[in-house]
């Protein structure tokens, strides 16, 4: 395998001594047997006097520095001769996270895989010694995970006892699944949190399973640092009252579990509307009524909410003389660039006061909402599949509202010699009405 980089070598008193000058060349590396590789760092020509030639076995191996191989950087480590080895600029930065791997897994077992790196073959494949996957199931062998490689690309840790998070999680470049479930993570207090918010590092993760956690709340600031890469949040068998805004933020979500929280009323306002590859949603035994009637834009695949056949009840509005606050959020809370720069004590409560109109798509005070009917629609507009009680009706409520611009209180008479029609009272009119 010919690597072509930048080299520099540091022997002798390594760490004291000065490395030498990276120069342009490449790394060759051929397979010894199945127990060491050989590492030869041409610096010109075949014959060059400059050209090093170094033995790797188990044995001399001391530490492989990859945290940024991404970038074509590589440091390796021997001790017999102690010598450092600097790659940078690598041209092929796959083919050096391979020779990473194949050296990693030397040191580990000893012997080389069957597909290990080998000038006449292709290049470095797997090295089945590197754990890729880890799942803890009891305290004693959460203890016994005294390092968690770098390799990690799923993670699974469902014990009773944790109830707050490592850091070294967060240090995991490739993770893709993070499975914390069957835990007690609604014990963190807010320096927990805090320090949960380093999940933001993991910007691979697709797969979050945060249920059974006993969670009451989710604070705004955690769901603002998720991941905007994951697809797959589950939330389900918790305590939940609400849900922030902020996951709305996630646009590649595809499915969403927040069954059995018994507690939740409410789904975040512009789920239906930002989320647009939504594809499976869960949202059984909750005390969802209804939800916004963006929803029917959507093609679900598979829907399970208790809004199915639920009955259907008035809803009052808010009559109040907006406030100068209210304006201002519904100006800005649509541009996402000026909303990040407010402080977190107004980014948290914007969206509670605004609704968005289902006529115009414009976001509006509540105190603006002056029509509002709930409409039941059949599922099968909604979604392919359904998990639905066959004793009551199937179908999904849906709630829609109108602003005073697209529907007025008070409008004008058709005729000016026909009086003015009088409403009983301010509040918006509810219509219920069946299809």
């Amino acid at each position: 395998m010919l690597i072509n980089c930048k080299l520099s070598h540091d022997e002798g008193c390594v760490g004291r001594s000065k490395a030498s000058k990276p120069k342009p060349g490449s790394l060759t590396v051929a397979r010894v047997r199945d127990e060491a590789l050989r590492l030869t760092l041409n610096f010109g020509g075949t014959n060059n006097k400059a050209n090093k030639v170094y033995r790797v076995t188990k044995d001399n191996i001391n530490a492989v520095f990859d945290k940024f191989v991404n970038a074509g950087k590589l440091t390796i480590s021997l001790s017999s001769p102690t010598v450092q080895i600097f790659v940078s600029n690598a041209t092929d930065t796959k083919l050096l996270l391979k020779l990473s791997r194949t050296i990693m897994g030397l040191k580990n077992s000893g012997r080389l895989g069957p597909e290990s790196v080998d000038h006449q073959g292709p290049p470095v494949a797997r090295v089945t010694d590197v754990r890729t996957t880890v799942e803890i199931k009891s305290k004693a062998q959460y203890a016994e995970n005294k390092e968690f490689g770098p390799f990690i690309e799923s993670l699974t840790i469902n014990t009773k006892f944790l109830k707050s998070v490592d850091s070294r999680w967060f240090k995991l470049a490739n993770l893709t699944l993070l499975d914390l479930s069957g835990n007690n993570l609604g014990a963190m207090d807010k320096f927990g949190w805090r320090k949960f918010e380093e999940i933001k590092k993991l910007t691979n993760l697709s797969v979050l399973n945060l249920s059974n956690n006993n969670l009451e709340n989710l604070p705004f600031t955690f769901m603002e640092a998720l991941p905007k890469s994951i697809t797959i949040l589950h939330l389900a068998n918790n305590n939940l009252h609400n849900i922030p805004d902020a996951l709305c933020d996630l646009r590649r979500l595809e499915t969403l579990n927040v069954a059995r929280n018994g507690d939740l009323n409410t789904l975040p306002g512009d789920l239906f509307v930002h989320c647009r590859r939504l594809r499976n949603l869960n949202c059984s035994d909750t005390d969802l009524t209804y939800h916004d009637a963006e929803m029917r834009n959507l093609r679900l695949c598979n829907l399970a909410s208790s809004a199915i056949g639920a009955p259907l009840r008035q809803i009052h509005s808010v009559v109040r003389v907006p406030t100068l606050f209210d304006i201002a959020c519904a100006a800005v809370y649509d541009n996402k660039r000026a909303r990040d720069k407010l402080p977190l004590s107004i980014r948290s409560v914007m969206r509670s006061n605004l609704f968005r109109c289902d006529d115009c798509g414009t976001l509006r005070p509540k105190c603006w909402r002056r029509h509002c009917h709930l409409q039941p629609l059949p599922w099968s507009i909604i979604a392919e599949n359904v998990e639905v009680d066959h004793r009551v009706r199937s179908n999904v409520v849906l709630r829609h509202s109108s602003c005073i611009t697209c529907y007025p209180m008070f409008p004008r008479s058709p005729s000016p010699d026909e009086p003015e029609p009088q409403y009983e009272s301010m509040y918006a009119r509810v219509i219920l009405r069946y299809r």
